[in-house]
């Protein structure tokens, strides 16, 4: 699929222009299981790591549709209920039974669509709940999934969303990660100057990201450089 990967982290940002902007947030608490809540930017992150670590947990109902400029007709045909094209953009509405196996494969392989789906294991220890329509731009959902995991998962979580390092609490509790977009400038390519639609489209957003984590109360915060 070329460099469907770059251009899906792209175009996460086309809809900002110069500023300060809130960026992706998730909740996480662990008692008896771990539940998770946050915005439509974990949700293929959330999926594709239930879909990893699956293997005792049997089959998933699976149920919602999956979002992409790029045509995927035939690898999503075996289980699509419906396939069609709207406003540029391809959509597969999906209610099935899917392996493990087949759903990891639709994450690994379809890292740049909205994958907005349902799943829920044949054991109910996994399962995901998104809702089906994105947020319009400007807009922030932060209940837009929700997802509990087994407690034996904490690690996964903490490696994998938390992102620990030695600096952090090793039994975190109650997590909440939030990011903060500072778009300080906007490289618009020569051929589209004067296009002010293909500018904002094609420009690259340089700036700073900007990611704060509070666990059981403490907060670290730190800051990465953005060119996408």
């Amino acid at each position: 699929m070329g460099n469907q990967n770059q251009d899906y982290i792209h175009d996460r940002f086309v809809r900002y222009g110069r500023g300060k902007f809130s960026g992706p947030k998730i909740r996480i608490k662990k008692n008896m299981h771990i539940r998770l809540e946050g915005t439509y930017e974990y949700v293929n992150i959330i999926g594709e790591l239930i879909a990893k670590n699956s293997r005792n947990s049997g089959n998933f109902s699976v149920r919602g549709e999956i979002i992409s400029k790029y045509d995927f007709r035939d690898f999503i045909n075996d289980i699509a209920l419906r396939y069609h094209k709207k406003r540029e953009l391809f959509h597969a509405r999906i209610n099935s039974t899917i392996e493990s196996e087949k759903l990891m494969e639709i994450y690994s392989k379809l890292k740049h669509a909205y994958i907005l789906l349902d799943l829920t294991s044949d054991d109910k220890k996994l399962r995901l709940k998104t809702k089906k329509k994105l947020p319009k731009p400007g807009t922030i959902d932060e209940k837009f999934f929700s997802a509990i995991l087994p407690p034996s998962l904490m690690g996964v979580v903490e490696d994998e969303i938390i992102l620990m390092d030695s600096n952090l609490d090793s039994n975190p509790g109650n997590v909440t990660i939030t990011h903060q977009y500072l778009i300080e400038d906007l490289i618009i390519p020569d051929k589209y100057v004067n296009n002010p639609k293909l500018a904002r489209i094609n420009a690259r957003r340089v700036g700073k990201i900007v990611r704060e984590v509070e666990i059981n109360g403490k907060k670290f915060k730190s800051e990465y450089e953005l060119n996408a």
